[in-house]
């Protein structure tokens, strides 16, 4: 690729930060450096014209963790650490209505809603310990 004196000079000569992809974390990656380092020079990359990852597919959704994820996170960490990924999930989420206005992303809350196969005995342990979860994300955030 060649380019422009103007394209080498003004985006990538110099940079003390490079961020790929311009979705929700990498945008609120390159905000967060800036935020703590304003004189860092930070360039963000994008394949496309508009973000096209994570961020506009399926996973570009707010949420802190459904009762199965939950489950499954307690088969591999104690409940102290299940309490504080709740907090940094609720936090991050917090965060980011801080750099975009809930008006702006078109954000809505909504509640939850999981859809449970009855023949998952796993699945069905998590309608007999639905009150236990509610308490953990109380703990973990006060709702």
């Amino acid at each position: 690729m060649n380019l422009s004196y103007w394209e080498e000079k003004h985006y990538f000569e110099d940079n003390d930060l490079v961020v790929i992809g311009a979705g929700i974390v990498g945008l609120s990656t390159a905000i967060a450096a800036k935020t703590l380092r304003p004189d860092l020079k930070v360039l963000v990359l994008e394949r496309s014209i508009v973000p096209s990852g994570a961020s506009t597919k399926n996973a570009g959704f707010a949420c802190f963790g459904s009762v199965t994820e939950l489950i499954s996170d307690s088969v591999n960490m104690k409940y102290e650490d299940q309490i504080a990924l709740l907090k940094m999930r609720w936090d991050g989420l917090k965060l980011l209505q801080s750099n975009v206005t809930p008006e702006d992303m078109s954000y809505r809350s909504r509640g939850g809603v999981e859809v449970l196969e009855l023949d998952d005995v796993s699945q069905i342990t998590a309608l007999d310990n639905i009150n236990k979860y509610n308490e953990m994300v109380s703990d973990a955030i006060g709702l």
